[in-house]
């Protein structure tokens, strides 16, 4: 879901998980890099799953930032999954 054509996608939690489960990332490693390079928005308590109201039903999202400005990519995440391969194969 995007609203008033923001910069965020609001995804439901367990269909992201889905997606990133399919890609085979972990959703732990994931959300920490996205976070560090302000890809997501956290809450006020530092989550990387805010909540929003559907329906009128509170749910936990990925608000995931659709377009960044002048984005450097922090390369850790890959460095990290190339390790993780080496070690496992």
């Amino acid at each position: 879901m995007i609203e008033n054509n923001s910069n965020i996608a609001i995804i439901n939690s367990n269909a992201f998980n889905k997606i990133l489960e399919k890609g085979g990332f972990s959703e732990k490693a994931f959300l920490s890099w996205a976070a560090r390079n302000e890809l997501i928005e956290i809450d006020s308590e530092g989550k990387y799953k805010k909540q929003k109201r559907i329906k009128g039903v509170k749910v936990r999202c990925v608000f995931l930032v659709l377009e960044k400005k002048n984005f450097l990519i922090d390369r850790s995440y890959e460095d990290m999954y190339e390790q993780e391969e080496t070690i496992f194969n």
